[in-house]
């Protein structure tokens, strides 16, 4: 069935996803500046509900949830200038420039490193940072970036590894040769610091780690690569069919806990109104990740307005299973639990994201094999003789729940009773 059919063309959705959960008030004004900015030419002349705001909690929240250009985008349009104290203005507008400065830093680094992995003949291609905010907002420096993200090929990890440490970066942890090649066989990415300017970047090979449960072959990506244009220069990375897929992966990864994934999303969407939707649900389909993708188009529908072809909003409503995982990201959203208790809903979150059984034992597995590995923290509390390593496997459970109590694990099953 083709997916193609839109309705309502030009007028934004009303949201019908949000209402779930009980939002602040702070957070409810972050959504409507960004959908303003999105629709500027529906909502320019409506009155922002500026009424009770606590600015600090306002602040606060765009900061959390990397929204802070665009509220000020909006905030700064507002006619009525006596509504927004001017202190809560310039500290918007110092905290764009921060981030746009931090972002072109990124850009501009990025670029260097590129041409380093160019000339040593290395394919490498950008995804996520700076390139994400090019392909969803035009303009890198929009988005809020902590380091700089590379895909290789697997063959080619040692020396773009090598390339890098001459070229300034180091292992972000230091490790042995040994633990690098145990990382690259069960991993997905090398990540390495500056020396001088700190930058962090992260050399992958995969998108995820295997018991995610995710098959995306990376080979099939290099016959795809699009040019972007990143600060004046063209760069290749993927096609919007792939980055909405792989977007959608890493939110649905991370329980969407940060609202400008969902608002990047809607900017993929809107910015690319040829998108293939017939291939991006038949690629999803194949690697299991449908329910991923339906999740994240979901929320950004119904947070942010995103229009969407009326067959993917048919087959959102067709899986019971997604509006109970819309509102519980909308939850993690707002959420200010201790993190044992978040980590504990986040794998319960991605257990119930699975399509299959296969793929929900398969992940529980991954999950207990990556909370069983003991810790540095577990030879610091108790040291044992080499001999004895195979015992910290032993006592790490104790450790856990000497830590943490039941309370993360009872969290787990409560929420795996809905499944």
């Amino acid at each position: 069935m083709s997916v193609m059919n839109h309705t309502n063309a030009g007028c934004p959705v009303e949201p019908d996803t949000v209402s779930a959960v009980k939002l602040a008030r702070e957070f409810r004004l972050v959504i409507e500046c960004a959908r303003r900015c999105a629709h500027s030419e529906v909502r320019c002349n409506e009155g922002l509900p500026l009424a009770d705001i606590d600015w600090e909690m306002l602040i606060s929240t765009a900061r959390r949830h990397r929204m802070i250009p665009w509220v000020y985008r909006c905030l700064r349009a507002c006619p009525d200038e006596e509504a927004i104290p001017s202190k809560v203005r310039e500290q918007f507008r110092h905290l764009t420039q921060q981030i746009a400065m931090r972002s072109l830093l990124l850009t501009g680094e990025l670029l260097r490193v590129l041409d380093v992995m160019r000339v040593d003949g290395i394919r490498a291609v950008p995804f996520k940072g700076p390139v994400l905010g090019a392909l969803c907002y035009g303009d890198p420096s929009l988005r809020e970036c902590d380091d700089i993200d590379l895909l290789v090929p697997t063959e080619e990890v040692w020396r773009a590894t090598e390339l890098l440490q001459a070229h300034g970066y180091d292992f972000w942890i230091p490790s042995t040769r040994g633990d690098q090649e145990r990382l690259l066989r069960m991993g997905w990415a090398f990540a390495f610091a500056h020396r001088r300017t700190r930058i962090h970047l992260d050399l992958h090979w995969k998108f995820t780690a295997s018991g995610f449960s995710f098959p995306f072959v990376v080979e099939g990506l290099w016959s795809r690569l699009k040019p972007v244009q990143l600060a004046g220069k063209e760069v290749l990375s993927f096609p919007p069919e792939d980055v909405i897929l792989l977007h959608c992966v890493h939110g649905a990864k991370h329980q969407w806990e940060r609202l400008e994934w969902i608002y990047a999303l809607s900017g993929l969407v809107r910015s690319n109104p040829c998108l293939q939707w017939d291939e991006v649900l038949m690629q999803a389909q194949q690697l299991r990740a449908e329910r991923m993708l339906l999740l994240g188009l979901a929320l950004t529908r119904g947070l942010f307005d995103t229009e969407l072809p009326s067959g993917i909003r048919q087959r959102i409503e067709q899986d019971q299973t997604i509006e109970s995982l819309v509102s519980q990201a909308q939850m993690r959203l707002v959420s200010d639990e201790e993190a044992p208790i978040l980590e504990a809903q986040q794998y319960a979150f991605n257990f119930r994201m699975r399509e299959s059984w296969r793929d929900r034992v398969r992940y529980f597995f991954y999950l207990l094999g990556l909370k069983m590995t003991p810790t540095a923290k577990d030879h610091e509390a108790i040291p044992l003789p080499a001999a004895l390593s195979g015992l910290y496997y032993a006592v790490r459970p104790f450790r856990l729940v000497g830590t943490y109590g039941l309370i993360p694990l009872m969290r787990f099953f409560k929420v795996l009773r809905s499944v």
